[in-house]
């Protein structure tokens, strides 16, 4: 299965892709959704209940979330891949995120 489809895009739309050399902050497009976090406690609490070594934590409670509502929206799981003048809009069959996560100070 391949991991993306090419998107058809009409002649207007096209010619418009073609005119942009690079990818530029203007072109992003930000997903926004609300998630009830009050929750979460009793979540993990669960979790705790179920005798789990270590509950899930609320970063990776919040990663699920975007994971779902990625799912939930599948137009806002596309790419733009080309080189300049032949750019391409991809919709993405899979679902990935990463989270860095940076080390705290002791103390």
């Amino acid at each position: 299965m391949k991991q993306y489809d090419l998107i058809k895009t009409g002649l207007s739309e096209s010619t418009a892709w073609a005119m942009n050399n690079i990818l530029v902050p203007a072109h992003m497009v930000t997903l926004v959704a609300e998630v009830d976090a009050t929750k979460l406690e009793k979540l993990r609490q669960i979790f705790k209940d179920q005798n789990t070594d270590t509950p899930p934590s609320y970063t990776a409670i919040v990663i699920k979330a975007a994971a779902f509502i990625l799912k939930q929206n599948p137009s806002s799981n596309r790419v733009i891949l080309g080189l300049p003048f032949f750019k391409r809009l991809y919709q993405l069959n899979s679902f990935d995120i990463a989270v860095a996560v940076e080390k705290g100070l002791p103390g």
